[in-house]
Formats: structure tokens, C-alpha cells, sequence
């Protein structure tokens, strides 16, 4: 089962597929994730210089959050006049490290600017108490940077419920925060496009009266 990102246009749908846990737009895995879209609960390696540990988060090592996890761990990418000559395509950046660490922090809900009600939709999206995000986001009030960013991640990735739909929880929290289109998904048993399958955000019932 694959992630499918739709948008509607004037002469039709035109659509994009994702294999099972990438981020839309990107090269990188949204969530650890086997081939049927079911979760992988793993621990990330340990620091052989014995730095910090990340905790239940560290199942996302290798995912987009990777770069706000080495951050978490104390471990900061170098700049570009500490890098080697030789390094290549592959070198880790610290203006990478940031541009990926402040991403997260929006997607998650915890990126300060964030409206009120937007930051609960992605609290219900997650699965997550919406006091969580609020609390986090207030802490990077009071002390922006890469480090209180990256550890408000993971914090937020360690409480995430370890389920079948962690995917399409994400890809739903990207996509209330704008970082992407609406989310959907193939279902090839049924041969239909369908929504998230596991709940549809921000459309309560009004409460009955009194």
C-alpha cells in the first residue's frame, strides 16, 4: 500500500505516488516503516561518545527527522569551513541540519508562529495531547536554536502511539501545517482511492443542545 498524494485540478486529478513511508516531496522516509505501511519500533545505534539519548525517538533515525535527532544527541553537522575538501555530495551541513530541524518542528506542531487551532488539528492528526505541542512550542518561545528546536522534536516523536497508520498521521500533520497536499491512499485489495483511513481531522459534529 502506497501513500498517494492528490490534487484536484480544472481538467481532472493528477496524483503522485510514494513508496510506503516517504515524505512527499523528498527523498527521505517520513516514518520507520515496512513495505506494507506497518510501523518498525527499533532503537537507534549507540553513541560511542556516550552523548545523549533520544529515548522511544529513536525509532526515526533515518527518517527526515534524522538531522533534529543528531541535534537531540548533541551531535551538531559542521559548517561549511569545517568540512573536508574531499567530502562530496554527501556531507552533512549545518544549514542542512537547521533547514531540516525547523521542518520537523512545523510539521510536529511545535514550531513557534503556529495558530492555536492549527496546532490541535496536528495534535488530533498525531494522536497526541494537543498540551504537549502547546508546551513545547512555548518552551522555543524562550529559546530558539537548533538544540531546544531538535529536542521539542523529539519529544513530540517519542510520544507518537507506535501503530499501523504512523504514516498517515504524519503525512495528515504535513499536510494541515502546509507542507504538502492532502494525503490519500491506493488501496489495491479494493481498487479505490480512499482518505486517511484512520480518523478525518477538524470535522466534529457541533454538540447537541442542552
Amino acid at each position: 500500500m502506497a501513500l498517494l498524494v492528490a490534487r484536484c485540478k480544472t481538467h481532472g486529478v493528477s496524483f503522485t505516488l510514494y513508496p510506503p513511508g516517504y515524505v512527499p516531496y523528498g527523498r527521505q522516509r517520513l516514518a520507520p516503516v515496512v513495505p506494507d505501511g506497518s510501523a518498525v519500533v527499533a532503537e537507534a545505534p549507540p553513541r560511542a561518545d556516550g552523548g545523549a539519548s533520544v529515548g522511544e525517538a529513536g525509532r526515526f533515525a533515518g527518517t527526515m527527522f534524522g538531522a533534529a535527532l543528531d541535534a537531540a544527541r548533541g551531535e551538531l553537522w559542521p559548517s561549511g569551513w569545517q568540512q573536508p575538501v574531499d567530502a562530496g555530495r554527501s556531507a552533512r551541513w549545518a544549514s542542512t541540519q537547521a533547514r531540516r530541524t525547523r521542518r520537523a518542528s512545523r510539521l510536529l506542531g511545535v514550531a513557534p508562529g503556529l495558530a492555536l487551532e492549527t496546532r490541535v488539528l496536528v495534535a488530533e492528526a498525531l494522536g497526541v495531547e494537543a498540551v504537549l505541542l502547546h508546551e513545547e512550542s512555548r518552551k522555543l518561545e524562550a529559546a530558539a536554536g537548533v538544540i531546544p528546536t531538535s529536542r521539542a522534536v523529539a519529544a513530540v516523536l517519542a510520544a507518537l502511539p507506535a501503530t499501523g497508520c504512523l504514516v498517515d498521521r504524519l503525512a495528515e500533520a504535513g499536510s494541515v501545517v502546509g507542507l504538502w497536499p492532502e494525503p490519500w491512499r491506493w488501496d489495491p485489495r479494493r481498487g479505490v482511492l480512499q482518505p486517511r483511513p484512520f480518523r478525518s481531522v477538524g470535522t466534529r459534529s457541533p454538540p447537541r443542545p442542552a
